[in-house]
């Protein structure tokens, strides 16, 4: 599947479709700062409303933790949105973007095109108006005292139905990346 620029912005759904969603997603750490952060999004337009889950990590100790799951929202562009602390711009449409947050600023540079991710379970990415796409790359993460950290990092996109159902008891998933050549990321 190729994705095209516009696959980087809001995407709509074909008619009324229950439990229609966007996702954005991105996270990464580095061992050897001991830093890290993970920043999620789930926009529900049809309950004008966003889900946000964000933490930033330094030096091992929490610097930043943000969750709500009502965040008022009635309009929003993946590519440009501000949602809890979050304050994201795009550079390069499925390849660079800048991710603003009280105690980090994160460039997040993609190393690989957009790969289409097999055996979703809690999406039906096969029906129309749907889409999922993750890319791997690094991110260079500035304090605000100057301190710096670099690592290779994860951004996902996905949009259309989604079935929460018992997702916390049965669904699993992670990502690894350990350069441009080996970057899984499984469901099991």
């Amino acid at each position: 599947m190729s994705y095209t620029p516009e696959d980087h912005h809001r995407h709509h759904p074909d008619g009324d479709v229950p439990g229609w969603q966007e996702s954005w997603l991105t996270s990464w750490y580095d061992p050897l700062t001991r830093s890290g952060s993970y920043h999620h999004v789930d926009f529900q337009p049809a309950r004008g409303r966003a889900c946000v889950q964000s933490w930033v990590a330094r030096g091992g100790e929490v610097l930043e933790r943000y969750q709500s799951l009502n965040v008022p929202m009635d309009d929003y562009d993946p590519a440009e949105f501000r949602a809890g602390p979050l304050d994201v711009s795009t550079t390069v449409p499925l390849r660079e973007y800048t991710t603003r947050l009280p105690q980090v600023e994160l460039a997040f540079t993609g190393f690989t095109e957009p790969l289409a991710p097999r055996g979703n379970t809690i999406s039906d990415y096969r029906s129309p108006g749907t889409g999922h796409y993750e890319v791997f790359g690094r991110v260079a993460a500035t304090f605000p005292d100057g301190g710096t950290a670099t690592a290779f990092a994860f951004h996902d996109h996905s949009w259309g139905p989604r079935d929460y159902g018992d997702l916390a008891a049965t669904y699993r998933w992670g990502h690894l990346t350990f350069g441009r050549t080996c970057s899984p990321s499984s469901t099991p």
